[in-house]
């Protein structure tokens, strides 16, 4: 998200008081009237695929458009701002202090009585985690994998519940240093 985004007229912009496209918004703040409580935030988007038949032959040519989900406020307050967001049945946004190099993240979840698809309708859950290089969910979007430096923790989703279900470092002693670079649930 940079500076000069356009915001285009939605309902929850127009809920939270914003007039559309017309706001700076500074990265990671929240445009709202409670200018005193400054909120780190993401804007969570949902791709939506599209078919369009082409004229030429008969091959079709998928396309996708995204709509805005709204925004969705981070745990922290305005002391983290959000580097990374994971998509999946849960979503895990990674954030760096201001104050200093160090992150964390953090799980959000649907509100168990919720059945839409709004941002505002997510809430954070469970821990602050350590700053994630990387976040892997299994085929069924059941086991979540979360990856830091070498060590892996594993996580079981069933909504709304979202359960640890231990870690273990993936690292000879004498490779400490190193970082895993992908990952991949097979069973």
């Amino acid at each position: 998200m940079s500076v000069d985004d356009d915001y285009s007229e939605s309902e929850d912009a127009s809920e939270m008081g914003m007039p559309p496209a017309t706001m700076p918004i500074e990265i990671g703040k929240m445009p709202a009237l409670q200018e005193k409580r400054k909120k780190s935030f993401v804007e969570l988007h949902y791709l939506d695929t599209v078919e369009n038949k082409s004229s030429e032959g008969s091959m079709s040519i998928p396309a996708a458009t995204t709509t805005s989900l709204g925004y969705m406020n981070l745990r922290g307050g305005s002391r983290n701002l959000p580097v990374a967001v994971f998509g999946g049945p849960v979503v895990c946004v990674a954030t760096k202090s201001q104050e200093n190099d160090e992150g964390s993240a953090h799980f959000y979840t649907r509100k168990s009585d919720e059945k839409g698809t709004k941002a505002s309708e997510y809430v954070a859950t469970g821990p602050t985690l350590p700053f994630p290089d990387l976040v892997v969910w299994d085929d069924d979007g059941v086991y979540c994998a979360v990856i830091a430096h070498n060590r892996v923790a594993v996580y079981l989703s069933e909504p709304p519940s979202f359960v640890f279900m231990g870690s273990v470092r993936v690292a000879l002693p004498s490779h400490a240093d190193s970082r895993i670079t992908s990952a991949r649930f097979i069973h």
